[in-house]
Formats: structure tokens, C-alpha cells, sequence
């Protein structure tokens, strides 16, 4: 009974968005380690579920964590957010971004619905500035080791210019001079 909706219970019809709302008391579950409604009977826990008053999470929960529990546990059914926009939220996106390469996203999303969707398309964007970041990170760096090379060629033709090297022991400076300095 911890998971039923305000629509469930007052025997109103319902859609997904009754999952979410489950999904909410789930997910309020493992920030606070208990449910977002408690109550003695059936009766009281019926009562604030339909009133949808409950605790805020642990402090240490960040705000989005906490606009997402709100947004997930709304009475209204209609202003619960979707899978989509679930999503979309910064503290989901991020870890999904941080967890799942693009093949794990693909294999994790592709059968499902939500290929349709533009979360798909929104993955892949930033994959692909992932990969731009890279890469442009890979060409300044591959730039800088050019420039520091040429810096050191330009280096030793002014030191050539400049008759700063020697000849080696024991070589003849004339034998030197007629080849390298000429």
C-alpha cells in the first residue's frame, strides 16, 4: 500500500503516471531509508497519501534530488513529470553520462520506447561533444609538440648561424667549418 498513488486510492482513473508516482516513494525510499508515507492503519496511511504531505529528504540529498521528489511525488497525476523528463533531469543525466558508454546506452534503450523519444538523440549530442572535446583537446596537444619542435629547430639554426657548435674532439675546426659552416 506504501506505493499506490492518490488516484488509486480515491478510485479515480489513472494512467503511467501512477508508476511514477510509485517510483517516487521508491526512490524517496533510498534517500531516507523509509517510506514518504507512514501511518498505524491502512486508514491513516490512505489519508496521507491522498493529503501528499511528507518530509523532505536527508540535508545532505542535493536540490535536484529533492525538485525531482517533488516533481515525481505530486498529487496532481498530471503535473507528474514523464520517463523522458525524468531523464532530463540534471542529477539522472549526469549519471547516466557518467555511467553508460554509448554502446551500454544503445543496448540499454534501444528496445524500449524511449528510442522514439529525443532522449536518444540527446545522448548522443553529448557523446558527440564528448568526442569533439577530445579530439580538440588531442590536435592542441598534437600543436603544441609541433611548435615546441620547431622552437628547438629554430633554436639550433640560430646556433648554427651563430658558430655555436663546435667541432667534436680530435676534428679537424678547418674540415668543420668547410662543411657545416659554408
Amino acid at each position: 500500500p506504501y506505493y499506490l498513488s492518490p488516484e488509486i486510492i480515491q478510485s479515480q482513473p489513472y494512467s503511467f503516471k501512477s508508476d511514477i508516482w510509485s517510483l517516487g516513494v521508491l526512490l524517496y525510499e533510498m534517500c531516507a531509508l523509509q517510506p514518504p508515507f507512514n501511518a498505524q492503519s491502512l486508514h491513516q496511511l490512505a489519508t496521507k497519501i491522498i493529503q501528499g504531505k511528507y518530509a523532505s529528504v536527508p540535508g545532505h540529498f542535493s536540490q535536484s534530488i529533492s525538485n525531482l521528489l517533488e516533481a515525481m511525488l505530486n498529487k496532481d497525476p498530471n503535473k507528474r513529470p514523464n520517463v523522458n523528463q525524468i531523464l532530463k533531469y540534471p542529477v539522472i543525466a549526469e549519471r547516466i553520462k557518467k555511467l553508460l558508454n554509448e554502446e551500454d546506452f544503445k543496448d540499454e534503450f534501444s528496445h524500449t520506447i524511449l528510442h522514439n523519444q529525443n532522449v536518444f538523440d540527446e545522448f548522443k549530442a553529448i557523446q558527440s561533444r564528448k568526442k569533439a572535446d577530445e579530439e580538440r583537446k588531442q590536435k592542441e596537444a598534437a600543436e603544441e609538440e609541433e611548435k615546441k619542435k620547431m622552437e628547438e629547430l629554430d633554436k639550433q639554426m640560430n646556433n648554427i648561424q651563430l658558430n655555436e657548435y663546435k667541432p667534436k674532439y680530435g676534428q679537424d675546426p678547418q674540415l668543420f667549418n668547410a662543411m657545416y659552416m659554408n
